[in-house]
């Protein structure tokens, strides 16, 4: 797998080096600031996952043990109103198949299968697993 990322998004993953390297020509054409983009060679399939802990940093893994590994760090949010959130922010992004930013180098990861874990998301994942946790919300 390859990833074309950037100092806070991901903007492509692809099985190909060649395709990696188009997406991250056309970011060169369309911005005429050019920084911070990168190629990173990562091992796995399909679904593959992306695990965001704070904006812009990443974790790549095709592993579901990973992400459940992952996911069992996050303390739960104390706050009263559940629409806010106090713990630890997480993201985790599912990418089932190729994906490439169609606009190249803006964020448009939200366009990613996703899930904000908070706590409703982690009750999910108490009572069944990280499989259970992701088909609810993501």
């Amino acid at each position: 797998m390859y990833i074309v990322k950037c100092n806070g998004f991901v903007d492509s993953v692809t099985a190909s080096k060649d395709k990696a390297g188009l997406q991250l020509k056309k970011i060169k054409l369309t911005h005429m600031i050019y920084s911070g983009f990168e190629i990173k060679k990562v091992g796995g399939t399909f679904p593959f996952y992306i695990i965001e802990r704070e904006k812009g940093n990443f974790e790549f893994t095709p592993s579901l043990k990973n992400v459940s590994k992952a996911v069992k760090t996050i303390k739960r949010s104390t706050d009263a109103d559940p629409n806010e959130w106090n713990g630890d922010p997480m993201t985790i992004y599912v990418v089932e198949k190729e994906y490439v930013c169609k606009t190249p180098g803006l964020d448009r990861m939200g366009e990613l299968k996703h899930a904000h874990v908070d706590n409703s998301f982690l009750d999910a994942f108490d009572k069944g697993g990280i499989e259970n946790a992701l088909e609810m919300y993501a």
